[in-house]
């Protein structure tokens, strides 16, 4: 057995024999083979046109699986039509079931921006109309009325 040294253990590579700068820049001509099995998963879930299927995903960090699924989401997509925006409301009258509301692709973001630009603006106009002279007169009125009827009954 061969006693090795701090200097074997290193291996140095010349930059310029790799085609990319970064290995950011590198695209495989194919999936590695570790992967092979969930590629052909993804594959077989995102090309199931039945309802009630769903994919889970599970990995270590760094193994590629968010970057795999983008991919193969993006191929299929890329071949289909954009799909409906769908968005949650409040219900009001059954408050644990939201409503559902669909809505052609990209009204959603500005359904979404509508919103926010709306709230904004009543954070300022609601405290206003408490403090104008016509809630103050309107308020005094009906304080007066209630004043008077309650009176009546006594």
């Amino acid at each position: 057995m061969r006693e090795l040294k701090p200097k074997d253990l290193k291996n140095i590579c010349d930059p310029s024999d790799f085609p990319f700068k970064t290995t950011e820049d590198y695209e495989f001509d194919h999936e590695p083979e570790h992967q092979e099995r969930g590629v052909n998963a993804i594959d077989l879930g995102l090309n199931l046109k039945a309802e009630g299927y769903n994919i889970f995903v599970c990995g270590a960090a760094g193994t590629g699986r968010n970057t795999q699924i983008n991919k193969a989401v993006n191929k299929i997509a890329t071949g289909q039509e954009t799909p409906d925006d769908w968005i949650y409301v409040y219900n009001f009258i059954q408050e644990d079931e939201p409503i559902a509301i669909r809505l052609p692709p990209g009204r959603g973001i500005i359904y979404l921006k509508d919103m926010e630009e709306l709230i904004k603006e009543l954070k300022v106009e609601v405290p206003k109309a408490f403090e104008s002279d016509d809630y103050e007169t309107r308020k005094q009125e009906l304080l007066k009325e209630y004043i008077r009827k309650r009176d009546i009954v006594l």
